[in-house]
């Protein structure tokens, strides 16, 4: 069994949970014209929307994570960290370059790869710099 407690969201899931609460709460403006029908609206609060908005990201890219963690070698996490955190990874790499990292190192590569390339190239420039997202997802204890 995959142990996917170093997560904060994702849990092995196929299909986003928190995207399944959205569209559950979502309230059907099927049946009203254009623009009223384009306007998405919750039975919500804002803040739940937000949250919920928030944690299917967070749980977005989180499952891409692992996912590329069980398809990538050392040389492709070598060439990925080489801008971010080339010292901190080459530190915890103990295979060869076509041998995969190991289970034992996946926290703290995924903890490199969160903190050195995620909050802060990734969606740190795609949102101006502004680490906001690296504030919320530890703001809370674990969702679900």
């Amino acid at each position: 069994m995959i142990d996917y407690s170093m997560y904060r969201y994702f849990k092995g899931e196929k299909e986003n949970p928190f995207e399944k609460l959205l569209n559950k709460a979502e309230i059907d403006k099927s049946n009203l014209p254009p623009p009223e029908c384009m306007k998405y609206e919750y039975s919500l609060s804002e803040n739940e929307v937000q949250n919920l908005q928030n944690s299917k990201m967070f749980w977005f890219y989180e499952s891409v994570f692992e996912t590329i963690f069980n398809k990538e070698t050392n040389a492709y996490w070598r060439n990925h960290f080489n801008k971010y955190a080339k010292q901190k990874f080459c530190r915890i790499l103990k295979g060869k370059d076509d041998e995969k990292p190991t289970g034992s190192d996946k926290a703290t590569v995924f903890d490199i790869w969160l903190n050195d390339y995620l909050f802060v190239d990734k969606l740190g420039v795609e949102y101006s710099g502004d680490n906001s997202y690296k504030k919320e997802y530890y703001r809370y204890g674990k969702p679900l």
